[in-house]
This record gives structure tokens, sequence and C-alpha cells, in this order.
């Protein structure tokens, strides 16, 4: 049993690096570091992020039926098995494969570890796989491969921070808007009395009208002197007939003359 074991890992082995030196003799690999790139185990971030996928595509996303991934499962052994079993749980719901998406690099100093997050997209669903790196002996192996569904509509980290910077930016902006319209309001305030003066001069200046001085009618002097003379005349005539016990009809008083 432990050799029929070890001749499928042989023969597991054997077929991915076939796969990945076909796959490296179809694609310009990255053999060194440029001067701003990372490494890590002596190879560039750019080769992870090129072999990784490819891997994953040819020997996961390619997968027609469960039958399929069910096969590979029972003939593998070691963390691939651990992988198809993962898989065949998101299988079903993701759907033909679309494309790979992004890839992001993690290294773990204190594990010696390279974490390769990769992200793909297919019809019903999206997938991010997780290939932990590791350095055996001389030679660069996997550890470990898990897979994560999320929706089409979930939105990554970055999408979300953002979607929240740009909710921030309007909300600042409708409050400093607002603001500025209140001290609009508040400084037109200061014009409300002086109209409400106006409407109150106004109205009392259409109840209480004003008379000009010359539409009063002028009373001639002769007039006003007549009705002195008349009221002066009756007085005199009064106080004659009351001393000679008489009455008014008995004379007539025509003028008045003052002494000097």
């Amino acid at each position: 049993m432990k050799k029929v074991k070890k001749i499928l890992l042989l023969v597991l082995a054997l077929t991915m690096l076939f796969t990945t030196t076909v796959y490296a003799s179809e694609t310009e690999l990255p053999s060194a570091a440029t001067a701003d790139e990372e490494t890590y185990f002596g190879q560039p971030a750019s080769f992870y992020k090129l072999q990784i996928p490819s891997i994953l595509e040819s020997t996961f996303y390619c997968a027609e039926s469960m039958e399929e991934l069910q096969y590979k499962h029972e003939n593998s052994v070691g963390y691939i098995a651990d992988a198809y079993s993962g898989y065949m749980a998101v299988f079903e719901s993701l759907g033909a494969f679309v494309e790979s998406g992004s890839t992001t690099l993690e290294y773990h100093e204190e594990e010696e570890e390279l974490d390769v997050v990769c992200e793909a997209t297919f019809e019903n669903a999206k997938l991010v796989s997780t290939v932990v790196c590791k350095v055996y002996g001389e030679e660069i192996g996997i550890k470990s491969i898990s897979f994560a569904q999320r929706d089409l509509t979930e939105a990554s980290f970055g999408e979300m921070m953002g979607k929240a910077a740009i909710n921030t930016l309007i909300g600042m902006g409708t409050v400093f808007i607002v603001l500025i319209f209140i001290s609009f309001i508040i400084y037109l305030l200061k014009f409300v009395p002086k109209l409400f003066e106006k409407k109150e001069k106004a109205a009392k200046d259409a109840a209480e009208p004003e008379i000009p001085i010359s539409a009063a009618p002028a009373v001639p002097a002769e007039a006003a002197e007549e009705t002195d003379d008349t009221e002066l005349i009756a007085v005199i005539a009064a106080a004659i007939a009351a001393s000679e016990g008489t009455t008014t009809d008995g004379f007539v008083v025509r003028s008045i003359r003052k002494r000097r």
C-alpha cells in the first residue's frame, strides 16, 4: 500500500512538473527580479504571479464534472488530495471558469512561508485560492491549497475602501453645502426687521394721511374781524339793555369806536 502511494505521488509530481514546464515554454517567465521587485526564496514576485494561477487553472479550474474531480481526489495523496476535497465543496456553485484575476503575495517570516492569494472569476461566483509555498531542501514546494467562495457582487477590500472614501467625500461635501446655506440664511435675517419697519410705516401712512398746510382753507382777515365785532356788539347791547331796564329790541348798536 505504501509503495502504491509513493508511485501515485511520484506520478502526480511528474504531472505537475510537466504542466509547469509546458507553461514555462509558452510563457516567458522572469529569471531574475528587477531592481524594484521583491524576491521570495530566490525567485521574483512576478514568477509566483505567473506560475501559481497557471497551476490552479490546469489542475482545478479546468475540471468539467464532479466525477472528474472525484477520480483525481481518489488518486491523490497529501496536500493535493486535501485541495481536491476543498475544491469539490465549492465546485457545483461556481459554474464555468471565466478568467483569473489579481494575485497578491504575503510572506510570513517566522514560518518562512509565502501565501499566494489568487482571485478567479466563474460564471456564478468568485473564487479566492490561497497557495502556501515553502522551501523543502533546495526546492520550492507547495504546502497547502485552500479555496474560499464569495459572491460576484461582493466587493474586495480595496473596492470597499474606495467606496467608503467616496461616501465620506460625498457626506463631507453635503455637510459643507448645508452649512454654507445656513450661513446665507442667517446673513439674510438682518434685513427682516427693516422690511417689517417699512411695512408698518407704509400701513400707518395709509391709515392717517397728512393734510398739506397749503390745502387748509384760509380765513379772510376781514371775516375774522367781522365775527369778532358782531360778538362784541351783542355783548355791549346786552349790557346797555340791562342798565336801562329794557330789551335789545328798542335800539340798535351800529358801530363801536375805541378811545385812544
